[in-house]
């Protein structure tokens, strides 16, 4: 009962200054106001917040948000990772673009990634570069990434494909 009077005082306090809606809280929260927060037995999910979260194309394996109950590491996750590191990349890439404008194509990467996140293996599974010196720094850069521990997950490992293109004229 006190959980729900604490709420109807919250969202009248919310009407009162202006806001339009009064979101309740989520059900897996209990009602024991002993700790920071009380989860409910078997919600052991954790949950999402989607409208902070940027929007994910339709039919893409990233739409679900929500970790999987088998607790692995995903190649959304990766792929969000390498997102983050592709500045270093660019960079790796601008700088032999000036010896070669033409340069362009795809390289796969071969991943291995442990359960703290480092980067245990990484090689060249195939390019289409013709640039050996350019895919070395690509794999010795990508060794470096930290994809960040998880608990109780086992080691990921897959192919990650870069697309290297270049800028187009009058484009910066």
């Amino acid at each position: 009962m006190r959980h729900t009077t604490l709420f109807s005082r919250a969202c009248l306090l919310a009407a009162v200054v202006g806001l339009t809606a009064c979101i309740p809280p989520p059900a897996d929260i209990g009602v024991d106001y002993s700790g920071p927060i009380y989860r409910k037995p078997g919600a052991d999910a954790p949950r999402t917040q989607s409208s902070s979260l940027p929007a994910q194309p339709a039919g893409s394996e990233c739409a679900k948000l929500e970790e999987t109950p088998t607790r692995k590491r995903s190649a959304c996750g990766v792929r969000e990772i390498m997102t983050r590191y592709n500045g270093g990349l660019q960079m790796l890439y601008q700088r032999r673009l000036v010896d070669n404008p033409r340069l362009q194509g795809q390289v796969v990467l071969r991943l291995n990634i442990a359960a703290d996140g480092s980067v245990q293996a990484c090689d060249i599974a195939s390019s289409t570069l013709n640039d050996s010196e350019l895919d070395r720094q690509i794999a010795a850069y990508v060794r470096t990434i930290n994809f960040g521990a998880l608990e109780n997950v086992p080691a990921w490992a897959d192919t990650y494909t870069l697309e290297l293109t270049p800028p187009v004229a009058g484009k910066r």
